[in-house]
């Protein structure tokens, strides 16, 4: 009987492996996607406020040039 239970027991943490690595793998993804967004915008020269700076709900006129 103890076999049976020490199968029971392993079959549950093979499926547990397999969800938790693909769970994982999605988040991978999810990060690499959210890296790339958040490199496209600093390359385009999107920049966020400084501590205590007040932003504004109005973008401007013409884009700000970093250098």
């Amino acid at each position: 009987m103890a076999c049976s239970d020490h199968q029971t027991h392993l079959k549950s943490l093979v499926q547990q492996q397999a969800a938790l690595s693909q769970e994982i793998e999605s988040k991978r993804n999810t990060l690499f996607k959210v890296t790339g967004a958040i490199e496209y915008l600093t390359e385009i020269g999107v920049t966020l406020p400084k501590e205590g700076e007040e932003t504004t709900s109005e973008a401007p006129s013409e884009p700000e040039v970093v250098e």
